[in-house]
């Protein structure tokens, strides 16, 4: 008897003609990924398979096609790409969607563990530039979370999952987000901007430095699990005072980007310059620190 996986290794050699599917890699919203090979590009790639198993799946479809949609208008290094989408049409309606991916190996930025400050200001430097490579194909992401980012073993970054992304200045007919990431327009579903993305990259930043979420209006614990907050300023606490180890111009730059009013916010160029002044602020410390004393052994 096949397991759940083999069994579905087996459908999807069927579904996909060319591809060798090889293993389960991960699991999503209503999806599952697997490594596949595929014979006539000779290359790795991703295979994202969503089913419509009951009425409320059908979210999940229209985001994977969605996620096509946005992929086909963009080209970045940092942005995952997607090579093609099937459809699989049931008696009445799209069955399930298969979409074929760029296969980004490495470990979600979730997973990993503090990392050297110089190190993630890097990674956050090529975050930033990667949206706005977004922003400026007239796409934002709306969804930045540690989930979405993937780090290979050469500290290089993908950001991926583009299900939730939309045009800017679009008004979305519902709330999508994640509680501890999102910004206060998408709760309020006003038109989504640029700014939407700072918010929600200051937010995985502050996450990254203090290992807490920041206060959001829908947080994620379950004993505020109903409470949203429409008014007044965020109640942020600057990373620097939750961890020594944060220079107060990168608390202040991430408390900048988490302003509950998207115009008080700064541009994702803005955002790139001072990461990049900080990381040169911190290597120029670095090359002229005093040498250790010298010590002497019997």
């Amino acid at each position: 008897m096949f397991s759940s996986d083999s069994e579905e290794i087996e459908q999807l050699d069927e579904l996909l003609p060319g591809y060798r599917i090889e293993e389960r890699i991960g699991t999503g919203a209503g999806s599952a990924i697997f490594r596949a090979f595929d014979e006539s590009e000779r290359r790795w790639c991703a295979v994202k398979r969503v089913v419509r198993h009951r009425k409320i799946d059908g979210r999940f479809v229209e985001q994977a096609e969605n996620e096509f949609t946005v992929s086909q208008a963009l080209k970045h290094p940092v942005l995952r790409e997607c090579y093609s989408l099937s459809r699989i049409r049931g008696l009445v309606r799209i069955r399930e969607v298969l979409i074929v991916m760029e296969y980004c190996p490495g470990t979600e930025l979730s997973k990993v563990g503090p990392l050297p400050m110089a190190g993630l200001l890097r990674l956050f430097d090529q975050l930033a530039s990667g949206l706005q490579a977004m922003h400026r194909s007239g796409f934002i992401h709306t969804d930045m979370k540690p989930n979405n980012v993937i780090i290979d073993e050469n500290m290089r970054v993908k950001i991926i999952d583009f299900g939730q992304s939309c045009r800017i200045g679009e008004i979305k007919a519902r709330v999508q987000g994640t509680p501890d990431f999102i910004a206060p327009e998408q709760v309020q579903r006003h038109r989504l901007d640029a700014r939407t993305d700072v918010f929600n990259l200051g937010a995985t930043l502050y996450w990254c430095l203090t290992g807490q979420p920041i206060p959001t209006d829908i947080p994620q614990k379950k004993k505020e699990k109903n409470r949203i907050n429409l008014v007044g300023e965020l109640a942020i606490t600057p990373p620097h005072e939750l961890s020594p180890r944060v220079p107060e111009p990168l608390s202040k730059l991430v408390c900048d980007c988490c302003r509950r009013d998207p115009r008080n916010r700064p541009t994702m160029a803005d955002v790139i310059g001072r990461l990049q002044i900080l990381s040169e602020s911190i290597q120029f410390r670095k090359e002229h620190a005093p040498a250790a004393p010298a010590t002497c052994t019997r």
